[in-house]
């Protein structure tokens, strides 16, 4: 995963974690990024992040934008599908 914004410390990957049990009885696999964006005192900051997997350092075509007011972004199993077998890094 990569953030497009200047001076940011390196967000933090956490899992794989266990997602949602399947109709099978399977448990499901997500990942968690989290942006370390400390906000405005005030509350009035609005910032906006594209967070972008990358796969063998290569962006892939998965995004998700958040704000400073939810850091925390789900990628699902399905998400990172396309990367099996690459290194998936910050």
């Amino acid at each position: 995963m990569t953030v497009l914004y200047p001076r940011m410390p390196v967000p933090q990957w956490l899992g794989p974690n266990n997602g949602p049990s399947t109709r099978l009885g399977y448990f499901d696999f997500n990942f968690v990024c989290r942006v370390n964006y400390q906000q405005l005192s005030d509350g009035s900051d609005t910032a906006m992040f594209d967070v972008v997997l990358t796969f063998d350092s290569r962006l892939s075509s998965v995004s998700r934008t958040t704000s400073s007011y939810a850091p925390g972004i789900v990628f699902s199993s399905d998400d990172v599908s396309g990367g099996f077998g690459t290194k998936v890094s910050a």
